[in-house]
């Protein structure tokens, strides 16, 4: 009986063609994040010196970050435009002070 059973299934498959199962419909909230990232899959690291030494952004107008303490950046802008100054100044002009 099971034999016979299998062969009707077979040609019904055959002729009617398989039954699909429906594909579930994920919603937003059902999909996960891995927030564990290996360190083999960093990319954000570059070997060419080209790249490797990133230039501090320059703004126009005001000049700030959002977001970031304003006084910090001042702080840390003046600093950096000082040393350029200073590098930048001859021994002439050093001698002048």
């Amino acid at each position: 009986m099971k034999d016979k059973e299998k062969e009707v299934e077979a040609i019904k498959e055959r002729y009617l063609g398989i039954i699909k199962k429906r594909r579930r419909v994920r919603r937003l909230n059902d999909r996960k994040f891995v927030f564990d990232w290996d360190a083999g899959d960093d990319t954000s690291q570059d070997y060419n010196p080209i790249y490797k030494d990133r230039h501090a952004v320059q703004f126009f107008g005001r000049g700030h970050v959002a977001g970031i303490d304003l006084k910090a950046q001042k702080k840390d802008q003046s600093k950096f435009y000082g040393d350029l100054l200073e590098r930048r100044r001859t021994e002439a002009e050093k001698e002048q002070e």
